[in-house]
């Protein structure tokens, strides 16, 4: 109904309901006439003031005229510093808003209180052609800009203004309606969405959700573009902080998820602007997959860490995470997965972010509630158009954080649209639309149900590095990342620091993830961790000296000396990250060193096999087979990548290799050396340990050895994965050494490696000939010195005695413990038995004469490297013919030793094969 108020000040209409609570018709009065004291409020029918009765005695009936007598005289208070009185300019520092209760000890952001008292103005320069006043003045063309002007923000193609410009143009707006009506009453002008039937409605009926009513239901909802965001930009303190981040998705192709640890910052790029500033990723408990990464959440050990990062001075803005899939080229590019006409952040990830965001909200005595939106960001790792790896930034929209918050949106199996549910018993939810522009540019409102774009809710920030990096730590990482299933965290590790100076000990603790293992101990105390966080932050040596002399810290130091440093217990490090893997190795540091694997050995085939089993035993079992001049060892990137993803990984030194044995035959029988015997070997191996079928995976001769497998027990095979080494179909005309060199040029090595003189050549000197053959392909990685393209053919044999008075640099594919491993194992057994692989050609094509007709039927994947100066990338061409389910992978910056070289493409080729093994063979099975 309507009900007229008239008062000395004029006369004013209301609509009303009978039932409305009398606070309601208060508050509109406050609103309408200058009243200062509610209190004095009292109404009547009649024009005789004395008839008058208190405001709660009477609210009139449809088309009353109502007197209404007030007080209006204005009563001095002390002035209070927390409710100063709002400027008449919008620009003047915004924390000028009248107090108010709810919200009076809210504690906002440092960076928000720098902002609120920041004048705000964008200046503009005296334009010569427009302005026609002196230096001095000032006119329309040069006045300052207010940080929220369209004109401005659209030149400077800024889509979202920031915050605090958002702040400045709704007082600006509130201030236009105070002085149209100075006795108004001003009240915080941010209002959270609030999407949820309210649960104490005075409107007379039950409580939802058997009653509702227009009071308590909540507004229809019109998406579109959030105008203004509350974080501008983010800034990465170190390149290196988003290099070893997706280092692990480098080496074994599974995505990763990380918090941002930080601060806040003003943005000098957008008026008013903020900007994260990462500082840290950190790493929490979680399982990746190629595909996707499950989190633990919430996170346990979240309020640890963030008390670590508070006496660093950082805290929690944000979360990263990875989404990669390398495009199979070889040149380092990347798949580009979201784009205008895919998606940027999928319903799933916009409703993960809309629940982050909720829980860290961002404090602020602008709202009534004392918190509106989040600086919570969002960072996405993913392929840009130019297949690039590249950071993208997010946040999702205050009507987004509502809708989650109320549960009535949810993921979609389209990853581009977000579901709107309906009503339920329970759940209310109310229209929902959505404006876009049809073809013919006409603005068109659809409904959200059942879906509407994602798009709709999001808001996109930009991301950078400084021009100058100044990281607050320098030395990270130099410890071990937490969390990463391939490595470990131990005390011993920190051994190092037992023997520290104080200049050498406050580069060594600057490493968050360090200081967060010293915090898990236990040993330090709160305050002790406050100085051990001083001493990694401060670079001077102040806090270093405070730390040293603590009790705490001599407790650490005395546990790490009676450890003894033990190389035992130390972590073993696959994955050097920081550096690529053709950088100088580490000299005390053996990258999974041989003594940290499972060992066995069997009796198979009339020798003594010796093997290594890792991964669980009921694992989906793999074989992995070495070449030449190789052992198990080769394969030492591949064996945890693949234990970790749950395989049985098996990985023999083959007959007369390493620490199987190596028998010696003459000459004229070499039989035992043939393909057909080592098959024996292999398959004798699987029926020791009882595995009926295998997946098989080689390089170099061990590519060949699997590609036979495949023929002569083909029931024993599940998949071929080979690296370099292609398939050679037997060959129904026997071809010698030197015609076999006529068709393949590149192969003349191995007509010397059949001879006597090379076993002697390279018996002589095992250290030497692995300082020589283990090479990476890299330029700097040559032993000449003459540079130009890649080299295209192997050395000129026999070759050590000409480098035996030479200083030959030692290759950067090997650490000297790897290579002094290698030539130890060589010096044992010598190089006859590998050797001998070379002098089969006539038994081999002998027992391959029946097989000529044969082809694999299995799943395959063949992997060349574009540097291969033996195997080269050519001769795996037409192998289509004789696999019909044939992956062909290339990498093109690798030589031949790829296992190792590009450990991280060869690791991610083969779990990608593997998983795509798995859907095929369900896929087979569903079948059945």
């Amino acid at each position: 109904m309507i009900v007229r108020v008239r008062a000395k000040a004029g006369t004013q209409r209301f609509t009303v309901e009978p039932s409305d609570d009398v606070a309601k018709l208060v508050h509109m009065l406050v609103e309408k006439f200058p009243i200062h004291d509610p209190s004095s409020i009292s109404i009547t029918t009649e024009t005789d003031p004395k008839t008058a009765v208190h405001v709660d005695q009477l609210l009139g009936n449809h088309g009353d005229l109502i007197y209404m007598y007030y007080d209006d005289k204005v009563h001095t208070q002390k002035p209070s510093s927390q409710a100063p009185q709002i400027s008449s300019s919008s620009s003047a520092t915004v924390d000028a808003i009248p107090d108010v209760p709810e919200v009076a000890q809210v504690v906002e952001d440092p960076v928000d209180l720098y902002l609120e008292k920041q004048e705000g103005l964008i200046r503009r320069e005296r334009d010569p052609k427009l302005c026609k006043h002196t230096a001095n003045g000032m006119c329309n063309h040069c006045i300052p800009l207010e940080p929220y002007d369209v004109n401005y923000l659209e030149q400077n193609k800024i889509k979202h203004m920031s915050f605090h410009a958002y702040i400045r143009q709704i007082n600006a707006s509130q201030q236009n309606r105070a002085a149209a009506n100075p006795g108004a009453k001003i009240l915080p002008p941010l209002e959270e969405p609030e999407y949820k039937v309210k649960t104490h409605c005075s409107g007379g009926h039950a409580p939802w959700p058997e009653g509702i009513c227009t009071k308590c239901q909540p507004s229809a909802i019109t998406l579109q573009s959030q105008s203004f965001r509350m974080v501008d930009h983010i800034e990465f303190s170190s390149p290196s902080l988003v290099d070893n981040f997706i280092h692990y998705w480098r080496l074994t192709g599974e995505q990763r998820f990380g918090y941002l640890f930080g601060r806040y910052e003003p943005y000098a790029e957008v008026p008013l602007g903020i900007k994260a500033v990462v500082e840290v990723i950190f790493e929490p408990p979680q399982t990746g997959a190629s595909d996707g990464v499950t989190v633990e959440f919430p996170w346990n050990d979240e309020m640890r860490v963030s008390q670590m990062a508070e006496l660093c001075g950082l805290r929690l803005v944000g979360m990263a995470w990875t989404d990669l899939v390398d495009d199979g080229t070889g040149r380092g590019k990347v798949v580009t997965k979201r784009h205008v006409d895919s998606f940027f952040l999928s319903s799933l990830e916009a409703n993960f972010c809309g629940k982050m965001q909720h829980r860290y909200p961002s404090p602020t005595k602008f709202s009534s509630t004392g918190k509106f939106g989040s600086k919570f960001v969002t960072c996405v790792i993913t392929g840009n158009i130019d297949g690039d790896i590249d950071v993208t930034g997010w946040q999702v929209s205050n009507t987004c954080m509502g809708m989650v918050e109320a549960s009535i949106i949810e993921p979609s199996i389209d990853p581009s649209v977000m579901r709107t549910l309906e009503s339920s018993g329970t759940l209310y939810v109310p229209e929902v639309f959505y404006k876009y522009k049809n073809k013919y540019g006409v603005n068109v409102q659809e409904s959200a149900k059942p879906t509407f774009p994602v798009e709709y809710l999001l808001v996109n920030l930009t991301h950078g590095f400084p021009q100058q990096s100044n990281p607050l730590f320098t030395n990270s990482p130099s410890f071990t990342i937490e969390n990463r299933p391939l490595e470990k965290q131990t005390v011993a590790s920190l051994s190092k620091l037992t023997s520290a100076s104080s200049s050498d000990l406050a580069t060594q603790l600057s490493d968050f993830h360090l200081l967060c293992y010293i915090q898990s101990t236990g040993v330090l105390s709160k305050d002790e961790l406050r100085l051990l966080a001083g001493a990694a932050t401060s670079k001077t040596t102040e806090p270093i000296e405070q730390l040293k002399a603590s009790s705490g810290w001599e407790t650490l130091m005395t546990v790490l000396r009676e450890s003894g440093g033990d190389q035992s217990s130390m972590p073993s490090e696959p994955m050097s990250r920081g550096t690529s893997s053709a950088s100088e190795p580490k000299e005390d540091v053996l990258v999974n060193y041989p003594e940290s694997f499972n060992h066995q050995s069997a009796n198979v085939n009339g020798i003594r096999l010796h093997y290594v089993d890792e991964g669980p035993k009921d694992g989906e079992p793999l074989l992995l087979i070495h070449g030449f001049p190789d052992l198990w060892y080769g394969w030492r990137y591949q064996i945890p990548f693949l234990a970790y993803k749950g395989y049985r990984v098996i990985v023999p030194d083959s007959r007369g290799y390493g620490q199987t044995s190596a028998p010696h035959v003459p000459p004229h029988d070499l039989s035992l050396y043939g393909y057909k015997n080592l098959c024996k070997d292999m398959v004798d191996l699987l029926d020791v340990l009882e595995i009926p079928k295998v997946t098989l995976i080689g390089h170099d001769w061990g590519g060949m050895y699997v590609w036979r497998m495949a023929l002569y027990y083909p029931d024993r095979v599940k998949a071929i994965a080979s690296y370099c080494t292609p398939y050679i179909p037997p060959n129904p005309v026997y071809l010698d050494i030197d015609e076999t060199i006529k068709r393949l040029p590149s192969l003349a090595y191995q007509k010397y490696f059949a001879t006597t003189e090379a076993e002697l050549e390279f018996d002589s000197d095992p250290y030497l000939f692995f300082k020589l053959i283990h090479r990476t392909s890299k330029a700097d990685d040559r032993i000449s010195k003459s540079g130009g393209d890649r080299p295209r053919s192997m050395p000129s044999f026999p070759v050590l005695p000409a480098l035996a008075n030479v200083e030959v640099p030692r290759s950067k594919l090997l650490s000297e413990k790897e290579l002094q491993y290698y030539a130890d194992q060589y010096l044992q057994r010598g190089f006859n038995g590998g050797l001998n692989y070379y002098k089969t050609r006539k038994v081999n094509y002998d027992d391959e004469l029946a097989l000529t007709e044969h082809k694999i039927k299995v799943p395959c994947m063949m992997v060349t490297a574009g540097n291969d100066i033996a195997l080269r990338p050519e001769m795996a061409k037409g192998m289509g013919k004789f696999i019909p389910d044939l992956t062909m992978r290339h990498v093109e910056d690798s030589g031949h030793w790829i296992l190792v070289e590009e450990k991280e493409l060869a690791n991610q080729y083969l779990g990608e094969f593997l998983e795509d093994l798995k859907k095929k063979l369900v896929h087979r099975s569903s079948k059945m």
